[in-house]
């Protein structure tokens, strides 16, 4: 039929929300386990956008996003084009309250290429193959914990495919950040290897919804269906987070000694090279470790997992400096 989005068990007509399902893989009962979609097909012809949250079990910022724009924002019949949105992308990891599998202990976002068989690596293929796939653009919601801005994550290049990609992170509008090194197997580098401009987004916070950073999640979407002339409107700047203007370069720093952190500097702030932004000490006060910067840049996260006591080896910070 002309004009039908088919995808999954779903059937979207023109100018229609319609919800439904892909079956990812099977339990050992035989049971299927599914990633719930809504598809917004506009009345009019345009590309087709998937937003993703929940590869990570507990990072939930985007699967609210996702249901403010698809239920509240975004009005099929004024749209051009089609928005999939998968609020819960890792339902396994997503219903035992994990950040990884709980199966395998893997992290589905590492397993979007080829390795070893595991039952993440089987969802992360059926998701991209019966779902992402069918995308032209791709926006994968993450949440990192407070403290932290909302930032954005691109592959780094020169191709038209990471320029692409990168005009959609200026239209989003938040701090602009590449890794030195790429990690393997990771949803948006599956995208952008396949031809398809990607932008993995920075939430605050998991496990929480935090409201400033939701409505910079909608504004920033919104900002890049505009952009790809999806709906009607105007690109308009972020002012829910702290933006740092510019591309930069981030990476992560950890702890050496383990202890109870103390922060010198918010995030967002100036670091220079070599100075303290954060102290370890142990039970008894002493300090065990000054943590210092690598550059010259900003503090933009302190993505500590679990509380603001480390352990030898953990995350402390995200330091983004310009390219």
């Amino acid at each position: 039929m002309a004009g039908i989005f088919e995808i999954g068990d779903i059937k979207a007509g023109r100018g229609s929300l319609a919800k439904g399902e892909l079956v990812l893989c099977r339990l050992n009962d035989g049971s299927a386990v599914g990633s719930p979609l809504l598809v917004a097909n506009g009345a009019q012809d345009g590309p087709a956008v998937w937003l993703g949250s929940a590869v990570h079990g507990i990072e939930l910022g985007g699967s609210e996003v996702i249901r403010r724009l698809l239920r509240e924002e975004i009005h099929p019949k004024r749209l051009r084009g089609t928005v999939i949105g998968a609020p819960i992308m890792n339902p396994l990891a997503f219903r035992a309250s994990d950040r990884l599998t709980n199966y395998d202990r893997n992290d589905m976002n590492r397993m979007f290429g080829e390795g070893e068989p595991s039952i993440s690596r089987t969802m992360a293929h059926n998701l991209y193959k019966l779902g992402i796939s069918k995308a032209d653009y791709v926006v994968d919601y993450h949440s990192c914990n407070p403290p932290s801005i909302d930032f954005t994550i691109l592959k780094h290049g020169e191709d038209e495919v990471t320029s692409k990609s990168l005009e959609l992170a200026k239209a989003y509008g938040v701090t602009i950040t590449s890794p030195r090194s790429d990690s393997a197997g990771t949803l948006t580098g599956r995208a952008v290897a396949d031809g398809k401009p990607a932008v993995c987004v920075e939430l605050v916070f998991s496990r929480r919804l935090d409201a400033p950073s939701i409505r910079s999640g909608v504004l920033g979407t919104k900002n890049i269906l505009v952009k790809l002339g999806m709906i009607e409107g105007e690109v308009v700047p972020q002012k829910d987070t702290t933006v740092i203007p510019g591309e930069h370069w981030y990476q992560a720093v950890y702890c050496s000694a383990g202890g109870i952190v103390t922060l010198l500097k918010g995030v967002g702030e100036k670091v220079a090279q070599g100075e303290t932004f954060a102290i370890v000490r142990d039970a008894y006060g002493q300090t065990l470790e000054e943590s210092c910067s690598p550059v010259d840049g900003y503090g933009i996260a302190y993505p500590m997992q679990g509380s603001q006591a480390l352990a030898s080896g953990d995350k402390l910070a995200y330091i983004a400096w310009p390219k």
